[in-house]
């Protein structure tokens, strides 16, 4: 499965380097609006960088790193390559105060699960509580536990 990052930023990198500790870098895909930090991940890892759009299109998996207030317009600019695609994937959101029905309803329904990290998740440490809106497959919660082993431990919680 294809795993992407739109942001990586402090805890987008940290979830971005926790990850790469059980996937392969060809397999894992980062955008953001700083190049200087797409280009510093893609020259120390190996990751492909590429934009949002060719993200949405490629990811089965997709960390949305970006800031509360930024959300909608950067789902809107998704939601046409999401819209395409016969397959959902599932977006992964740390945005603090958005719940995962709103997400989901910005990017055409997609199954979103939240979670809250701390920052030692880039060192293996981290706590990380997880929730995800009624109805989403149970299935999808495990997908992203499993993903996040490495960061530390989780805990699911109610939204």
């Amino acid at each position: 499965m294809k795993i992407g990052f739109i942001g990586v930023g402090n805890m987008g990198g940290a979830l971005l380097r926790a990850v790469l500790k059980k996937n392969r870098a060809e397999d894992i895909y980062i955008a953001d609006s700083s190049r200087e930090k797409t280009d510093k991940y893609s020259s120390e890892y190996g990751v492909k960088v590429c934009d949002n759009t060719t993200l949405a299109r490629e990811c089965g998996c997709i960390f949305l790193g970006v800031k509360p207030q930024m959300m909608e317009k950067m789902l809107v600019g998704i939601s046409g390559a999401l819209a395409m695609r016969t397959d959902k994937p599932l977006l992964i959101t740390m945005a603090a105060g958005l719940g995962s029905g709103y997400i989901s309803s910005l990017a055409g329904g997609c199954d979103v699960v939240r979670i809250m990290p701390n920052m030692a998740v880039g060192a293996g440490e981290g706590m990380i509580l997880v929730c995800a809106a009624e109805g989403t497959e149970h299935g999808r919660i495990e997908t992203v536990k499993e993903l996040l082993s490495c960061a530390g431990k989780t805990d699911e919680i109610s939204e």
